[in-house]
Formats: structure tokens, C-alpha cells, sequence
């Protein structure tokens, strides 16, 4: 069974509170391996220690959303990337406009940004296939930050994050094969999210990544998480009926 991504991811940002909420409507209903994906990025412009971007919870509908993958570039200034997931059973069983609420765990966290990705047909029991984790802290920024992913699953359907602080960075431009862009968003022309989604076939290597169009960030780090595939209904032997006169 493949893996589709349902509609149009939808993306938010705020500045200056330690919450984020975004409305998202809901396609599809219960029964279709559902698993609604969040990314976010947070960026702490203070403090000396860990944390201060990262994401404490998230919710969807009110009820708390698994961590997928979390990495912050570096302690104290910092650009943190997180991603966040939900399966059918916990999901609303009908379609329709649903809250989405990040809140993160740093007093000094000044920007937030976040966004939601709706998938169907994705692995009820074991839905993370593979993830991986960049951080590039100041002094150790590229202009091409990626992330290689070795898949054990063919076909599966990886979601990334990239999050860039302290620079006017933008454009962001997709490097991997079968790689799409779906947004870039950013606060105050320094602190920007990009994520993307890439299809993959047979299982192997696979690299998401990113090309730095403006000026280098400060600091800099990225999530992806490869989704497996839910089982598909098994094909039907074929057979030979042979009739006989006699």
C-alpha cells in the first residue's frame, strides 16, 4: 500500500509565547492507516542552557502527539527542529477543522513555526521506518545541509524539517531526488523553517536536503523520519480452470 500525503500541508508561525496553535482540516476518516505529521522549528535568541527551543509537547485535538525526532543546533542560541506524529486510533474519527497546539519548553525561546502533514496508508504498528538528526551549530554551518536515511522498507514516504537562525537565509531549495518543497516560512527575516517530503521506491539510501540561497545562518539543524508503509491486501493466486467434454 502506498503512501499518500492528503491535501495541502498547512503552516503557521508566532512570535513571543511559548505556544503555537495551528488549525488544520482533517480529510480523511478513521480507517485509512492515517498518521497526521507535525514539524516545527523554535529558536532561542537567550539562555546557557539545552532545551530552550525545543518542543516540551504537542497536541492534536487535544489529545498528545508522539515525538518522532527532536535535535537543537546548539545549548543557549539556538535553532531547534522537531517532529511529532499521531496515529489513526487516537486521530478524530471524521474529517473537519481540528486544533494543532506545539508548546515549547524554553522561557527564552522567542520564534516559533511549525506545520502539519496529513498521510494515509502509513504503518499502524511500526510507523517509523528510519530517522536521523543534523545539528550545525555556529562556526560549523553549510550551505547544503542533509540528512542520509537508510530505509529497510520499500516504498516509504519521509517528511523533513530544516530550521535556520540568524541570518536573511532565504531561498530554500530542495537537493534530494523525488524531493518537493511544500512551504518556507520565517520571522524577522532570520529565523526560518523549510520542509519538504520525498518518495522513495526500493529500500536504501536516501538523502533529503537543503540549499542555503542567501546568507549563511548562524546556526543551523534538521529532522527527517522515513514512514513505512501499512501492509496491502494480499494478491490473489492465480488459478487455470479447465473444462473437459467428454
Amino acid at each position: 500500500m502506498a503512501i499518500v500525503l492528503q491535501g495541502t500541508p498547512t503552516s503557521g508561525l508566532y512570535a513571543g509565547h511559548q505556544v503555537l496553535t495551528i488549525s488544520y482540516t482533517l480529510i480523511k476518516g478513521s480507517g485509512n492507516n492515517r498518521c497526521v505529521v507535525t514539524v516545527w522549528s523554535g529558536f532561542a535568541s537567550a539562555g546557557g542552557s539545552s532545551g530552550q527551543g525545543s518542543l516540551s509537547s504537542c497536541t492534536f485535538n487535544g489529545v498528545s502527539m508522539t515525538k518522532a525526532a527532536q535535535i537543537e543546533s546548539s545549548t543557549g542560541v539556538t535553532a531547534c527542529s522537531s517532529i511529532w506524529y499521531m496515529l489513526d486510533a487516537d486521530l478524530p474519527a471524521s474529517g473537519g477543522a481540528y486544533d494543532v497546539s506545539g508548546t515549547f519548553s524554553g522561557a527564552a525561546v522567542g520564534y516559533e513555526e511549525g506545520g502539519v502533514y496529513e498521510l494515509s496508508g502509513v504503518d499502524q504498528t511500526n510507523p517509523i521506518n528510519t530517522s536521523g538528526t543534523l545539528a550545525q551549530p555556529n562556526g560549523s554551518v553549510t550551505t547544503t545541509p542533509n540528512i542520509t536515511l537508510t530505509t529497510t522498507t520499500d516504498n516509504s514516504y519521509i517528511t523533513d524539517v530544516l530550521s535556520s537562525g540568524g541570518a536573511s537565509s532565504a531561498p530554500f531549495t530542495t537537493t534530494g531526488t523525488n524531493q518537493t518543497a511544500k512551504f518556507t516560512i520565517g520571522s524577522d527575516n532570520s529565523r526560518y523553517m523549510s520542509s519538504s517530503v520525498m518518495t522513495t521506491t526500493t529500500h536504501g539510501n536516501y538523502t533529503p536536503g537543503w540549499n542555503v540561497g542567501g546568507t549563511l545562518p548562524g546556526r543551523q539543524s534538521m529532522a527527517a523520519v522515513a514512514w513505512a508503509p501499512a501492509a496491502g491486501v494480499a494478491a490473489t493466486a492465480p488459478f487455470l480452470l479447465v473444462f473437459c467434454r467428454k
